[in-house]
């Protein structure tokens, strides 16, 4: 290479050195730049929740340290499922505050006197929120407006500005179209809820017959009409039934203790009946010893004083004869006695043997109606009142023995968009199949029960915490395979699990809380997963 040449390349890698040097000056600035903004960014968010506070805190120190990049990402990618799970949140916190804030202005709407101008204002403001705003600073101008208008309404009560020519429901009726009387939202919320709160209610009856018809018909109307007045009326017609039961149950009682009364009264009147037979058998037989004794003495006495022998055996004969005479007389009433008393026996073993039959029949009554109040009538699973039981005796054989006892609470995820998207009768189908699963996957010293709605309970005895990963995810494994199918659809369905152990100085409602907490834990970080809690 010549010295031009070589002069040249130097020039050209000086050139070089110095471009790229400028270019890692300018990436450095904005990357200080961009850590700046973030940091700041991470500041404005402060308060939003307390672990996503810590997860920016730390990073802010991290920051401040000027790392490389590569050393924050796991912090990074930690907050970033954080802020994930705040944007779920957000969500269900703007409909809940939506519904809320449309519910007071409902409630101001209804209240009577309001100034006309104050009525357009507050109907102007419930069209804003049905706007649906998408963050939650956009609700507190409204919350502001609307806290206004309670104000002014609330004046204007204390200053007695009520306009008597206003007639409420008039106004009430012209502001609103029939529509958004008809179909409030808030209404059907309601409805919703109180519909749901019912079925679960109702499930818990046990009723045979056409009560269970009936209660039946109540069910499935209560999933196709959720108005209030419907679920007024079905309130209604559930209390009817219930009073009807509890009339056939008091009629069942009172033919039972009858009919223990009349066998009891046989009974009673076969034993003294025997009782004075036994007297009149006795008193007669008595009269015979005197006669017989009367002529067992007077033979004596004559065959002292007899002067022949003729004379001697006619007496004698005679006696004899009505001695032998008041024997068979004994030993016919003795024979007559035996035969009332046997008979009075056999009525008395006949009408026990009534009574007999009669408490057994009962008795199995009795048993099979506790066995259906313990029980889930959808599920066929031991219902809440079930578990109460369970709870408290494992309770006490744990605190007597100290075996180990694990308590693991279950729920189908997303189950209401299951009877949302599928109907009811497809979230029925889900809950019975899942129960049957569940019950299946346990052993024959575990425990399982309905605790209401699509949570399932579990208690684990003699089984250790740090034991239970591995059966509870296989159990949910097995659901998540299940292959159901609605509407022609193929949908998986999976459950989160929650679990966690008793320790010293718990009690039943402690070890169900923290299991609960954990179960909330797996809903949060993502579903269909086990979360143990020690």
């Amino acid at each position: 290479m010549s010295a031009a040449e070589l002069a040249k390349a130097k020039q050209q890698l000086a050139s070089s050195m110095k471009a790229r040097k400028h270019l890692e000056r300018s990436y450095e600035a904005q990357l200080q730049s961009l850590m700046q903004f973030v940091s700041r960014l991470s500041k404005v968010c402060k308060g939003v929740d307390r672990i996503l506070d810590n997860r920016l805190a730390s990073l802010r120190t991290a920051l401040k340290k000027n790392p490389d990049i590569g050393n924050i990402t796991p912090l990074i990618n930690d907050i970033s499922g954080l802020l994930i799970q705040q944007e779920s949140r957000n969500a269900g916190n703007i409909k809940s505050t939506k519904a809320s804030i449309t519910l007071a202005g409902k409630v101001l709407q209804k209240q009577k006197g309001l100034a006309p101008q104050l009525r357009r204002d507050l109907r102007a403001l419930l069209t804003t929120v049905d706007d649906t705003p998408t963050s939650m600073h956009e609700f507190l101008p409204i919350l502001d407006k609307l806290v206004n208008l309670y104000q002014q309404a609330f004046t204007d009560k204390q200053s007695g500005i009520d306009d008597p020519s206003i007639d409420d429901d008039k106004t009430a009726t012209s502001e609103q179209s029939p529509e958004s009387i008809e179909d409030d939202p808030q209404d059907d919320i309601f409805g919703q809820k109180i519909s749901l709160q019912l079925i679960n209610l109702i499930s818990e009856l046990a009723f045979e017959g056409d009560h269970a018809r009936k209660i039946d018909n109540i069910r499935q109307s209560l999933v196709n009409n959720e108005s209030i007045p419907h679920l007024v009326d079905a309130s209604i017609d559930v209390i009817k039934l219930i009073i009807s039961s509890m009339s056939e149950e008091r009629v069942s009682a009172q033919h039972f203790l009858l009919s223990i009364n009349d066998a009891l009264s046989g009974v009673h009147n076969a034993v003294v009946h025997s009782l004075n037979k036994s007297r009149q058998v006795s008193e007669e037989m008595a009269e015979l010893d005197k006669t017989i004794s009367k002529q067992i003495k007077e033979l004596s006495d004559n065959t002292v004083s007899a002067t022949s022998l003729d004379d001697l055996k006619s007496l004698v004969s005679t006696k004899l004869s009505n001695i032998t005479s008041a024997i068979s007389s004994k030993e016919e009433l003795e024979r007559s006695e035996k035969e009332s008393l046997l008979q009075s026996l056999t009525v008395m073993e006949s009408r026990l043997g009534d009574v007999e039959k009669e408490a057994e029949q009962y008795k199995r009554h009795l048993a099979d109606q506790k066995f259906k109040s313990l029980q889930d009538v959808l599920t066929k699973l031991p219902n809440r009142a079930a578990l109460e039981e369970r709870m408290e005796i494992e309770f006490k054989r744990w605190e007597r023995y100290g075996y180990p006892l694990c308590v693991g609470v279950v729920d189908i995820d997303f189950f209401k968009r299951i009877n949302d998207n599928y109907g009811h009768s497809a979230g029925d189908k889900t809950l019975k199949v899942i129960a049957t699963a569940l019950k299946k996957s346990l052993r024959t010293t575990d425990f399982i029960a309905r605790f209401g709605g699509e949570e399932f309970v579990m208690l684990f005895p003699e089984s250790k915490l740090s034991d239970m990963a591995a059966p509870l995810n296989k159990i949910r494994a097995i659901i998540k395979k299940i292959p159901f199918k609605f509407k022609n659809k193929d949908v998986s369905i999976t459950i989160s699990i929650g679990v966690t152990e008793f320790r010293k100085g718990d009690n039943p409602l402690q070890v169900f809380d923290r299991a609960d907490d954990a179960l909330y834990d797996a809903k949060n970080s993502g579903r269909d997963k086990v979360v143990i809690k020690s």
